[in-house]
This record gives C-alpha cells, structure tokens and sequence, in this order.
C-alpha cells in the first residue's frame, strides 16, 4: 500500500515536471521519442560539422573541442568529450600524412595523443588545456609547419609537466593500502 507521504510526492513531482508522472500525460511519449532524436556530445558527426580536410581545418575543430573540454573542467560528462577530441586526433592522422608539408604537425598530433593517454578526467586542468591550445594554434598558419615547431611544443610539454611517454609510479603501490 501506498503511504499518503508517497502518493503526494508522486502528485508534486508529476505537477512539476510532466515527464516524469506515471501515464497521466499524453504527450509522454512524443517527449520521449523526442529526447531520443537529440544529438549525443559523443556524436563526432554533429550536424554543423563536416569532416575537416586540411590541416586548418582540423586544428579549428581540434581548438573547438578543447575549449568545450574548458567549461566541463572538474565534471565528469568531460571524459565523453574527451574521447570524442581523442577520436577527431586519430581521424586527422589521413589528412595530415598525405602532405609532406603537414608532417611534422602529424607528430604534433601524436604527442598531444600521448599526453591525452596519460591523464584520467581529474587530470585535466586549465595548464593542460593552454598547453593542448598552445600545441594546435601553430597549425592555424598557412604553409609548411616546420619541426622547430613541433620540438618547441614538445619542450613546452616537458617545461609544464606534461608526460608524452608511458611511465610508472613507484611510489605508490596498491600493496601500500593493506
């Protein structure tokens, strides 16, 4: 049986918000066909976004998506939109390799894969996405992009304590906890 306490929440919640009410609203079921139909952050193929095709392109939309990945800092929901910058990352490894110009922003890209390796969601803080800002805005300018550049970047990456490579932590071990 239904407690009086119980049944009057159900009529509040109902009241305020129709979608959750239990079958007394028609239009339930159109809100909910609806809701289905919106676009997924994770969804790499928003409407508005076309596949880039040159390595301009890419960085504008690289850019994009980490200053979306800004104002999710310390939320959760930013590992999906993490993994959708990681998948536009590995999606521009065609269009960069098939210009020789474009190389040595390729290796860019994998270092900024790398460091993205490295981090879980807490990880990700305001010096490392100047730092990823720092990295991609250099591919914004026309022309060849030159390996100074991507050595700079590389160095910046080190000088902010940005780990490109696989390493272990020794001073912490789950045998520690026992």
């Amino acid at each position: 049986m239904i407690s009086a306490r119980k049944m009057a929440f159900a009529v509040h919640r109902s009241a305020l918000d129709p979608v959750h009410s239990d079958g007394d609203n028609p239009h339930r079921s159109i809100e909910i066909r609806e809701r289905r139909k919106l676009p997924v952050a994770t969804d790499i193929a928003q409407p508005n976004e076309r596949p880039p095709t040159t390595r301009i392109e890419l960085a504008h939309q690289l850019l994009f998506r980490v200053d979306l990945l800004a104002s999710l800092l310390g939320n959760p929901s930013i590992a999906a939109e993490i993994q959708v910058l990681k998948r536009q990352l590995a999606r521009g490894h065609s269009i960069l390799s098939a210009r020789p110009e474009d190389n040595q922003f390729l290796s860019v890209v994998t270092l900024i894969e790398a460091a993205l390796a490295s981090l879980t969601w807490k990880g990700y803080t305001s010096v490392v996405l100047d730092a990823l800002r720092n990295a991609i805005t250099p591919a914004l300018r026309e022309g060849a992009f030159p390996f100074e550049e991507s050595e700079a970047i590389r160095r910046y990456f080190k000088s902010v304590g940005i780990a490109t490579i696989p390493c272990i932590d020794l001073t912490h071990s789950e045998h520690d906890d026992e």
